[in-house]
């Protein structure tokens, strides 16, 4: 179903969701493809599974073997982004094609190809098909959802028996897995399913996530929200934390309706040092009667934010800029944010700056805050601490 828009909106009023499902060797993708794609097209949507580039070309009779020199891998690597790019642009236009709403489903995405290959080598194969890191992990896919393999945490049922192609021990699986969370780290809708749970749960949290994606009831939260004391140091992170740095701007559209439950902003986001690598967005954010909020994201034009900020922003509330930090804990398989308010830069409460770390949460385990964090109290539930609260502040002398 798709999801309610203004009048003015109607340009964005056709859903099409883009996915990508990865994760280390036996983490369960072929599973949770099957079981995310009935559960999607028995509600309404069309679902188009993009399949694995690198597995059609193995197939097809390419072989591990080929990819002893460096000259080769980068080679290699060069022609699967190029197939990977061609197919999911293809199935992208074919489902803009339907009248349904449609959700694509693509089995890996193309910064998976990173893990596979040393970072000089990747960084080769970007500049021959002339894009970055940006283009492809950001710019391309609505959400990351990566499966963790079951050689971390589940050995027990660790196998290769059914994937030819499938070589790996345990421990060179979970090596791989690493390296795949790593290469996603910053993606602004990045999702770690692990084997906290048995199976056939880890497959229901796999469906959960996508319903909530997608906009469908869900009961899965994906973060818990801590306030950050603050400090007049730069918070140091550990030297072997993966971490990527980038600046957020969110610019709220006006209702057409007052009663609307409804909230529509648009996003703005580069890397720290890299203003020019703009990514854009739109976000819809629906509350139910019951209080529950469904959150959807859809990548946009640049043409599309410059309409929406020129055209369509609310004039009651000011534009929020933040600047984000986010890392991978590999030891804790946890992934988190930093969301420090640049704008407004001053909470009405504290009548100081606002920090806030969003922890992963990880089934029903408790939520883990780093150990280099100092934090005041937990604000998952607390509206006051929300973007969307904090841009109906006017900041004194900020004339908007």
């Amino acid at each position: 179903m798709p999801e309610t828009v203004p009048g003015n909106l109607k340009l964005f009023s056709k859903t099409i969701h883009k996915f990508v499902l990865t994760g280390g060797p036996c983490a369960g993708k072929t599973s949770s493809l099957a079981r995310v794609s009935n559960f999607l097209r028995t509600r309404g949507f069309r679902v188009f599974l993009v399949p694995e580039a690198a597995t059609m070309i193995f197939q097809g009779g390419w072989s591990v073997d080929d990819l002893g020199k460096e000259a080769n891998r980068v080679a290699f690597q060069t022609a699967l982004c190029k197939t990977q790019i061609g197919l999911e642009d293809t199935f992208y236009q074919l489902a803009e094609m339907c009248d349904e709403p449609a959700v694509l489903i693509c089995d890996r995405g193309c910064m998976d190809g990173s893990a596979y290959i040393a970072p000089g080598e990747w960084d080769q194969m970007l500049t021959n098909i002339g894009q970055s890191n940006v283009d492809l992990r950001d710019g391309r896919y609505n959400a990351i959802l990566h499966l963790v393999t079951a050689a971390d945490g589940k050995e027990e049922f660790y196998t290769t028996v059914n994937n030819v192609t499938r070589t790996e021990t345990p421990e060179m699986a979970c090596e791989i897995d690493l390296k795949l969370r790593k290469a996603w780290v910053g993606h602004s809708n990045h999702h770690v399913i692990d084997n906290s749970t048995l199976f056939e749960e880890k497959m229901e949290r796999v469906v959960n996530t996508v319903a909530k994606l997608v906009g469908l009831p869900s009961s899965a939260k994906r973060f818990a929200k801590f306030l950050v004391k603050p400090s007049n140091t730069p918070l140091k992170l550990p030297v072997d934390v993966t971490v990527q740095e980038f600046m957020v701007e969110k610019v709220y559209i006006k209702a057409q309706n007052p009663t609307d439950d409804t909230i529509h902003f648009a996003r703005k986001r580069h890397p720290m040092y890299s203003p020019e690598m703009n990514v854009y967005g739109i976000t819809t954010v629906t509350t139910h009667e019951d209080g529950t909020k469904l959150e959807t994201k859809r990548i946009i034009k640049r043409s599309d934010y410059k309409w929406l900020i020129e055209t369509q922003r609310d004039p009651t509330r000011v534009i929020v800029r933040q600047r984000r930090v986010c890392f991978l804990m590999a030891a804790e398989q946890r992934y988190y944010e930093i969301h420090e308010y640049l704008e407004p830069d001053i909470h009405p409460e504290t009548k100081q700056g606002t920090t806030i770390l969003h922890v992963q949460l990880v089934a029903d385990q408790p939520s883990a805050i780093p150990s280099f964090i100092d934090v005041l109290k937990e604000v998952t539930d607390d509206p006051k601490y929300s973007a969307q609260f904090l841009s109906t502040i006017r900041v004194a002398g900020l004339d908007e």
